[in-house]
């Protein structure tokens, strides 16, 4: 279960506190939310004084060395200030619903040194994804990624049995749970995301778990259960269908940077490379890149002009994703 740290100071009329989930099996937090009041210099420099104590006890506690957070629980002026404090941009996240609906939402990521020395690296690179690990390379210094040739997908799978959409919390949590406890799920890695719903065919042997949001219109893939062999585009498809039958107009999954055949299939699924996230899992002594994609409905509009570099660039790359598809592999 993740554990919730809160770190608060009251000072020179300046109240401030700081809260974040933890996962110190993954060496992994996120910083969930910030909140000061007094004058507001103060304000930006006890925050900047908390996060700094945070990053320094979370590494003393346990050796978590990667911490993140994004602006959909953060507002852009408050992730500015992690990233005074070194946290790198890796990944956009365009019309998904934010603290702040006038800016670009996205995610920054901190790095202890020993966290990125312990990468799975090299392996081949999905085409599709390049453009994203380059951007992520600048901002982290990792070495360059030989590229991997397009995976070429079977042509033919058995029909996909009808899936029906069990939406009970804490029996999808408990399910989950158990499979999860029992290795028996195909993807098994979403941090911080309990799943809500299921989609399952009447005989379980098809089981796709999700997290859905609806006052956001917001869902996340979060694991698959498969005891029939099946096509995972129709699957994906089929799930994303029903999530945006659902409201939910900005879906999100994420996957292993490595697996460039899985990579094709849900860039084949419809979903557009939104960020690179390196040394995002443990695996035994290393830590595993992850690639972050979207599928999105909802209209997209902010203030371009403010658009810090970082953002700007990936704001461009997933645009030309979108409007080159046969580029993108969709």
């Amino acid at each position: 279960m993740n554990e919730l740290e809160l770190l608060s100071s009251e000072d020179e009329g300046v109240q401030a506190s700081l809260s974040l989930a933890l996962e110190p099996e993954q060496g992994l937090a996120k910083i969930q939310k910030m909140l000061a009041s007094g004058p507001e210099p103060a304000q930006k420099a006890r925050l900047k004084a908390l996060i700094s104590e945070a990053l320094d006890k979370l590494r003393g506690r346990g050796g978590i060395d990667l911490v993140y957070n994004t602006t959909r629980t953060l507002t852009p002026e408050q992730q500015e200030l992690t990233l005074e404090l070194g946290f790198k941009v890796l990944g956009i996240f365009p019309s998904a619903r934010a603290a702040d609906s006038r800016k670009i939402n996205g995610l920054a990521v901190f790095y202890a040194p020993e966290a990125l020395k312990k990468r799975y690296s090299p392996f081949p690179l999905h085409p599709a994804i390049f453009p994203f690990f380059e951007l992520a390379r600048a901002q982290c210094g990792l070495e360059p990624l030989p590229l991997a040739a397009r995976p070429a997908l079977a042509a033919e799978a058995p029909a996909l049995p009808p899936l029906e959409m069990i939406e009970a919390p804490r029996f999808v949590a408990e399910r989950f749970r158990r499979l999860k406890a029992r290795r028996s799920l195909s993807v098994n890695f979403y941090p911080f995301q309990v799943p809500n719903v299921l989609f399952t065919s009447p005989d379980q042997s098809v089981e796709v778990f999700a997290w859905l949001h609806r006052p956001m219109g917001f869902a996340t893939i979060v694991a698959e259960h498969l005891t029939v062999p099946v096509s995972p585009v129709e699957l994906y498809r089929r799930v994303v269908e029903a999530l945006r039958s659902s409201q939910a107009g900005y879906i999100e999954v994420i996957n292993d940077a490595a697996d460039a055949a899985g990579i094709e299939c849900i860039l084949q699924a419809g979903f557009v490379p939104c960020g690179y996230f390196p040394a995002l899992k443990k695996h035994v002594d290393l830590r595993r890149d992850y690639v972050v994609f979207a599928r999105t409905f909802e209209p997209f509009s902010c203030d371009e002009a403010c658009l810090s570099e970082p953002y700007a660039r990936l704001l461009a790359e997933f645009r030309r994703a979108q409007a080159s598809p046969a580029e993108a592999g969709l």
